[in-house]
């Protein structure tokens, strides 16, 4: 079953890598607020799909092992995870809420 779910998992990571890199670049000319819109553009497309994920009824454990090997390999968008309070614990907290459903979860 997970399968088709990986892949959704994988094209979420990909595109919010995407904007998190191109965050990373703005950083890197000096563009910081144009770095922060990126990156949170990115942190918000992720969320938002793992938000979706868990309504839908994917037990947040799983969802969690799963979201963990896919930021494995998505530095970029990990680091932004990171810098916006949104990893570990409080990503796994969020996807519990959603779970649950509050809707809201990803931006609470």
């Amino acid at each position: 079953q997970w399968g088709l779910h990986d892949q959704a998992l994988e094209q979420a990571a990909r595109l919010s890598e995407a904007a998190c890199r191109e965050g990373f670049a703005c950083e890197q000319w000096g563009l910081h607020d144009q770095a922060a819109e990126k990156a949170q553009i990115g942190v918000q497309h992720f969320l938002k799909f793992l938000v979706d994920c868990a309504l839908q009824g994917h037990e947040p454990s799983t969802l969690n092992s799963h979201v963990a090997n896919c930021l494995s390999r998505y530095v970029c968008l990990a680091q932004a995870l990171q810098k916006s309070g949104m990893a570990g614990t409080a990503l796994r907290d969020m996807m519990v809420r959603a779970w649950h459903g509050d809707s809201g979860a990803a931006s609470s």
